[in-house]
């Protein structure tokens, strides 16, 4: 009909499409805003959970720390976030490899010595910043004050167990004031030996020593 040709001319209709019956013109244009709108979401709009901490960088400047809660940034790459859980305890094994970690004891006696240690992130702003790599910077750290440490006492105290508890003190508190000296941002939390034998060369040599210390305490107990 006439109505219906004068509407085709003027473009009308529910819908007009590409030669050929193809999509509508400017549709690449709403794909566009579609992504616009979820890049400016998901780099702007940040979810801190308890316990956590957010550190918010500007054009890879620190800027400042975000709470728990919303966080509400520029978008990526204009500002960035980073979320770390501060309120977690951390555990590094010292070595961190299986096989025998052999330390040298007051007598100059070689005993085959493993901990964990247990700590936490203070400051994540200089826990961030202030040591390029701070859980190796730990690890060195707390290796050489066990084993100065070490270097202080008999071997049977750290063997038997009798100043083990006064080793892990020492120890904790060696660290933690140079950590505070370096203003790295962690707090210690303990110490735990796990493992203190004589080298496994000298097992058998040590289990004739403890047997033969068993049978002497026997005789003068009866």
């Amino acid at each position: 009909g006439l109505d219906d040709i004068l509407r085709q001319r003027r473009g009308g209709g529910p819908l007009r499409r590409l030669p050929g019956g193809g999509a509508p013109r400017g549709w690449w244009r709403w794909v566009l805003a579609g992504s616009a709108c979820a890049w400016l979401v998901t780099t702007s709009i940040h979810f801190i959970g308890q316990g956590e901490k957010g550190l918010v960088t500007t054009m890879g400047r620190y800027s400042h720390l975000a709470d728990p809660g919303i966080a509400l940034t520029l978008p990526w790459p204009v500002q960035a976030l980073t979320v770390r859980n501060t309120g977690k305890v951390e555990q590094l094994a010292v070595p961190d490899s299986a096989g025998e970690n052999l330390l040298v004891t007051r007598d100059g006696q070689l005993i085959d010595l493993t901990f964990q240690l247990r700590w936490k992130v203070r400051d994540l702003r200089l826990f961030e910043y202030q040591v390029s790599d701070p859980e190796a910077a730990l690890r060195a750290l707390v290796s050489a004050q066990m084993r100065a440490s070490v270097a202080e006492l008999p071997f049977d105290a750290v063997w038997d167990g009798s100043r083990q508890g006064e080793l892990q003190n020492r120890v904790l508190a060696r660290t933690q004031a140079v950590l505070d000296s370096w203003r790295m941002g962690v707090r210690l939390e303990g110490i735990d030996i796990t493992r203190a034998n004589p080298p496994a060369r000298l097992a058998e040599a040590f289990k004739r020593v403890t047997a033969a210390r068993e049978a002497v305490r026997k005789e003068e107990d009866k």
